[in-house]
């Protein structure tokens, strides 16, 4: 797609209710719970509502360029706090040495999943997502640097200190990446008042800098051992980065070449660029070892963060494979299974 068309469906994303994103690759339709051979631009709604219910300004066009435009209903994209209860209780104890797939987080916040072991420049680094890592993923560093297993919403006093606080990726708000104070603080309005009234449309200056990653790493200090708590890594896998938000019905996984880019590799694996339908895993601290199917490699998404929302591209877009709590599970191909 060429840029001007990515802004047009940013703009549209942004101002149409409901909306949640869009893929910035063409699939073929959707109907009656089949797939045809018509290529559409796909648009991911938080829910389908008969055209009667919808307000006429957020009604998407038929077709965009001549491309026919489809909708595909995924859930509300969010990050959420974890609620749901744990399969395997041993998740949420005090685990040393440390493994991956635990619970893990931040001293000021409840607790997300220990992804996977990072190094760079010569450091063996933990890896999870920024808003399990940070006390606000929206800063450039964290105030709070402690960072325990398990995490404080599954027990964790100061004795169960694992590490501190290294760095993460900032995640920029719609609407507050612009330089000028005054600015920001008229966006915020409105998008205050947007959410008062209960509507989706998202008001922004700049799309400049958009995110692609939520990440984060700490030291370590205590034992660890290169491994998951559930998954026996001898038969193989191939990173493809890590989940950090979805809804009941889909969720979202932010791409490894990213995190590479910012200079973390991983350890005893590589990232790798999967492909539609193939099958992801992951272990987390909540739903632990699951899987989903790939239903999008190139999305562009907007993410509920509670007192923010982000817009997120190049994303990857899966079946239901996270629950509350998962947020910064590691999520891999089985190598036997690539193609």
């Amino acid at each position: 797609m060429n840029e001007y068309l990515i802004k047009y469906l940013i703009e549209l994303t942004l101002t149409k209710a409901h909306v949640n994103g869009f893929s910035k690759v063409l699939h073929n339709r959707i109907k009656d719970g089949k797939e045809t051979t018509e290529e559409c631009l796909r648009f991911y709604v938080d829910e389908k509502f008969p055209l009667k219910a919808l307000n006429k300004t957020d009604v998407l066009p038929l077709s965009i360029e001549d491309i026919p435009v489809d909708v595909k209903e995924v859930g509300d994209w969010r990050v959420n706090p974890p609620l749901t209860k744990v399969k395997k209780p041993i998740k949420t104890e005090r685990i040393r040495p440390l493994t991956a797939g635990i619970s893990v987080g931040n001293f000021s916040i409840t607790a997300g999943t220990f992804g996977w072991f990072y190094k760079k420049n010569g450091d063996i680094l933990g890896g999870t997502n920024a808003h399990v890592n940070t006390d606000d993923p929206s800063n450039e560093t964290s105030h709070e640097k402690r960072i325990v297993q398990p995490g404080m919403y599954d027990g964790a006093s100061e004795e169960d200190i694992i590490g501190y606080y290294d760095w993460h990726q900032p995640i920029y708000p719609i609407g507050g990446n612009s330089g000028c104070l005054f600015a920001n603080n008229i966006v915020n309005i409105l998008n205050n008042l947007s959410k008062l009234f209960k509507r989706r449309t998202r008001f922004s200056i700049y799309l400049d800098i958009i995110n692609n990653i939520d990440f984060g790493t700490f030291s370590l200090i205590e034992p660890y051992e290169t491994r998951f708590i559930d998954y026996d890594i001898s038969n193989g896998f191939l990173g493809v980065g890590h989940g950090f938000a979805g809804s009941d019905q889909t969720s979202l996984v932010c791409k490894g070449k990213y995190i590479e880019e910012a200079g973390y590799s991983p350890l005893l694996t590589t990232f790798v660029s999967p492909k539609v339908n193939d099958i992801v895993y992951k272990t987390g601290r909540t739903s632990c070892f699951s899987n989903a199917k790939i239903i999008d490699v190139a999305g562009v998404s907007q993410v509920n963060y509670g007192s923010f929302i982000a817009l997120f591209d190049d994303v990857i877009v899966t079946e239901h494979l996270l629950d509350p709590g998962d947020s910064g599970s590691f999520v891999f191909l089985k190598e036997q299974e690539v193609k």
